[in-house]
């Protein structure tokens, strides 16, 4: 499409030969395209041709090829490009996210079976633990997209880990948390 109908014949044998230049944008994919046409020895029925096939993949106008440089300004791919690394950057951070809650699921889980083992769900906030790391796995092994429902669990998991753990005695906190005596606040006063 950069190249101008003049450039153009200088390759062809025929100087006269029908030519188009077609300029769609990556709308296209989505059949939401802006495709400009500009049109050299063409007939009306050809251009016709022309703009009934590209209507069906969004919308096509007819330009002269001297407004091709102005007019592929207004619709080109740069608003699309931009859409697409913003969209990627979002992707990156969801799954930044799902990688961040992931990491900590084994330490969980085995907080969560020394919770159970040592019958400790009755305590206050303990009983929470199993539920939020249930709700996180589940949507670390699902790859969920969701980043909000991610964000959610990682949220969940840290509040029912400080409940747990503020209200566990020092010595079945340092069972369950791995975590020595004395090193809460109220632990040393």
């Amino acid at each position: 499409s950069g190249i101008p109908f003049e450039e153009l014949t200088h390759y062809e044998s025929d100087k006269e030969m029908t030519m188009f230049r077609l300029i769609p944008n990556t709308a296209i994919s989505e059949m939401e395209s802006m495709t400009l046409i500009a049109s050299r020895n063409a007939t009306k029925e050809q251009e016709q041709l022309m703009l009934d096939i590209f209507n069906q993949m969004g919308l096509a106008m007819l330009i002269p090829e001297e407004k091709i440089a102005a007019t592929t300004a207004m619709t080109s791919c740069g608003i699309a490009y931009v859409l697409k690394y913003i969209q990627a950057a979002m992707q990156a951070g969801i799954e930044a996210r799902r990688d961040d809650l992931s990491s900590g699921l084994d330490n969980t889980a085995r907080e969560v079976a020394t919770i159970e083992r040592d019958d400790l769900s009755g305590t206050q906030g303990c009983g929470d633990l199993k539920a939020a790391y249930e709700t996180a796995k589940r949507l670390v092994d699902s790859k969920s997209d969701d980043y909000d429902a991610l964000t959610k669990a990682q949220q969940n998991l840290t509040t029912a880990m400080s409940g747990c753990a503020t209200n566990l005695d020092p010595t079945d906190r340092e069972k369950v948390f791995g975590q020595p005596q004395g090193t809460l606040k109220e632990d040393k006063e």
